[in-house]
This record gives C-alpha cells, structure tokens and sequence, in this order.
C-alpha cells in the first residue's frame, strides 16, 4: 500500500516577517520536502488547494502521482493524474 497525503487548505494568512524571509530563501533548502514526496505515492486534496496548485507556472507540481481532488464544484483537471470526486455541499 502506498502511503496517501492530505492538504489542509490554507485559510489563514501567509507567513510574515523572519519566517517568511526564511521560507523564501533558495539557500534554506527544501526542509525535507523532496524526501517527504518522494514516500508519497498518492495525494488527496480539496478544490481551493488543487486549484493553488493549478495556478503554479510551468509543470504540474505533482507530476505522474494521483491525485484526487473532492470537490462539488465542476472542474477540468490541468494535467498528471487528476481524479475530480463530486460530491454535494
């Protein structure tokens, strides 16, 4: 069995100040994410993160690895292996 990852969308606000500076440097690395990703064989996520993700330039971030987006809202998949799961709010 794959392990599975889930997103919690966002809602607050983004990081400010020291911690943003950090986050935004290309000399901090990636903090373990590359590692992390590459354990993940499937990721589950709502409709406003799929669609941060969507919006990102260039490739989809997620490449081959499924990904099932639930949502009740219509939606084309950009690209990878996008499933749309509808459901009613």
């Amino acid at each position: 069995m794959e392990p599975l990852a889930l997103t919690a969308g966002a809602r607050g606000r983004p990081p400010a100040g020291p911690l943003a500076e950090t986050l935004a440097s290309p000399e901090a690395g990636d903090f373990g994410y590359g590692a992390f990703m590459a354990g993940i064989g499937a990721l589950l996520m709502g409709r406003r993160t799929y669609d941060v993700g969507a919006g990102f330039e260039g490739d989809w971030p997620y490449g081959d690895r499924p990904v099932l987006v639930a949502t009740h809202r219509p939606l084309t998949p950009k690209g990878g292996a996008v499933r749309v799961h509808h459901g009613s709010a």
